[in-house]
């Protein structure tokens, strides 16, 4: 189980990236602002990151998932400007969001509400790290947009595991190689 539990996780990270990475740049670059990318990229991303919870269902999930996607987006422009300070934030993103699935005793709507906390707190996070290694340009702009970003990253959030969670049952638990990966 545990080099199964892994590999998925690492393979769910990689693919957090890539769709980070495709949107989030796109958006990026035509706005100008960091973080914008993410008011298309975060449903996305927290489908994914609901799927990988709902395949293995313990506490870190959450974590490592985060772990893997922030460690391959150090080096770009996703989820924040470069930097290792990414780490950091996913760190936090992945235990807010596996300490509240788990006080909610891995109810469906803590994984929802989990997952929108997680997100909120990143926000800051990533301005907060822009202050810190001397962006003020970026820094400022985004500060106008944070209160704009941090609901739309919430209702992401929120929605997008509520999909990745309905999406696993209906569908993607179903298949026989996610049954076998699964057991």
């Amino acid at each position: 189980m545990k080099s199964k539990y892994f590999i998925t996780l690492g393979a769910l990270g990689a693919l957090m990236f890539v769709i980070a990475f495709v949107l989030g740049e796109a958006i990026v670059l035509l706005s100008g602002i960091q973080l914008t990318g993410g008011l298309v990229q975060v449903i996305l991303l927290a489908i994914v990151f609901a799927i990988g919870y709902k395949m293995f269902p313990k506490f870190g999930t959450f974590t490592i998932l985060s772990l893997v996607f922030t460690l391959i987006a150090s080096p770009f422009f996703v989820f924040g400007v470069p930097g290792l300070y990414k780490v950091v934030v996913g760190l936090v993103l992945g235990i807010v969001v596996d300490s509240f699935v788990f006080l909610t005793n891995k109810k469906h709507w803590g994984i929802y509400f989990g997952t929108a906390l997680g997100f909120i707190v990143s926000v800051p996070m990533i301005w907060y790290s822009m202050k810190i290694i001397g962006l003020e340009d970026a820094a400022n702009k985004l500060l106008e947009l944070l209160p704009v970003i941090i609901v739309v990253y919430a209702v992401e959030g929120f929605v997008g595991a509520y999909l990745g969670v309905r999406f696993f049952e209906k569908r993607l638990s179903k298949l026989p190689f996610i049954q076998q990966l699964i057991k």
